[in-house]
C-alpha cells in the first residue's frame, strides 16, 4: 500500500477475513498492515482515515452504498481523527443494532487515564497505547491474533461472520 493509499475491502473471503482499521496517520496503516501480513494471520487490514468514513462503510453510505460485503472481525480504531473522532464512531457503533457486537479495539497514542476510561465507558473492547518500535507493534498483533481472530475464527458464531447487506 503507497503513502496515503486508503485499502479497501468489501468481502470476506473463506479464508481472508477482514480487520478494518480507522486512523488517519498513513504511517500506522501501512506499518499494521504490514505486521499482520509478516505475521501470517489469516486476516487482511483494510482502512479507512477518519471516523466519519468507518461509519459509511459499517453503514453501507455514500462510495460504499453499492457493495455487498461482511462485517470486519475487528475494528481497530484511533480515538483522534479528523471529520468524526474515535469516540463518536465508537458510541454510534455501540449504539447501532447491527454493529455493536463487533469488538472495538482502541489503539490510540494517547495514554491518559480519562481517554481510556471514556473509551471503555463508551464500550471499547479493549484500549492499546501506540508502541513506538516494530517488536512492540508484533507483540500486539500477536496479542490481537490469539486473544480476538483466532477464537472469532475458531467459532461458526461468532458476530464478526455475520453478512450485512446494504442497499
Amino acid at each position: 500500500m503507497a503513502r496515503g493509499e486508503t485499502k479497501t475491502c468489501y468481502m470476506n473471503t473463506a479464508n481472508n477475513f477482514c480487520i478494518l482499521m480507522a486512523d488517519d496517520d498513513d504511517d500506522d496503516k501501512l506499518l499494521m498492515s504490514t505486521v499482520f501480513k509478516d505475521n501470517q494471520a489469516k486476516v487482511s487490514v483494510n482502512t479507512v482515515s477518519d471516523g466519519e468514513e468507518l461509519m459509511d462503510y459499517l453503514l453501507g453510505k455514500r462510495k460504499y452504498s453499492s457493495f455487498e460485503r461482511k462485517q470486519p472481525l475487528l475494528i481497530l480504531m484511533d480515538l483522534n481523527m479528523p471529520k468524526k473522532d474515535g469516540r463518536s464512531a465508537l458510541s454510534e457503533i455501540k449504539k447501532n443494532p447491527s454493529l455493536y457486537t463487533i469488538p472495538v479495539v482502541i489503539y490510540s497514542t494517547s495514554n491518559h487515564s480519562k481517554d481510556v476510561a471514556e473509551a471503555y465507558k463508551l464500550g471499547a473492547n479493549s484500549y492499546i497505547i501506540k508502541p513506538s518500535n516494530y517488536y512492540e507493534i508484533r507483540n500486539i498483533v500477536e496479542s490481537i491474533t490469539n486473544c480476538w481472530i483466532t477464537p472469532m475464527l475458531a467459532s461458526s458464531h461468532s458476530p464478526g461472520l455475520k453478512t450485512v447487506n446494504y442497499q
